[in-house]
């Protein structure tokens, strides 16, 4: 994974979702009451984007490698 834009596209797209899964929560009125009404929401934030983070690259590097397999399988069938 050496491309920095698409660490930081998949960042944006997991803290999106992090945030969203934290909206859904009853209780929240706000954005701003998500961040400030527990101390426990902030670091829960961190550990789903990060999840979600992880999940992204997993499947990028598996799309990556299912491509690369392909590929390399259509280049042995172009030799018989």
């Amino acid at each position: 994974m050496n491309n920095k834009k698409e660490i930081g596209i998949i960042f944006l797209i997991s803290l999106g979702l992090s945030i969203t899964l934290g909206m859904i929560d009853y209780e929240t009125e706000s954005f701003w009451h998500l961040l400030t009404s527990d101390p426990g929401n902030i670091p829960t934030l961190l550990i789903f984007t990060l999840v979600f983070m992880g999940v992204g690259v997993g499947i990028l590097q598996l799309f990556r490698s299912l491509q690369k397999h392909v590929m390399s399988r259509h280049d042995m069938s172009e030799l018989d």
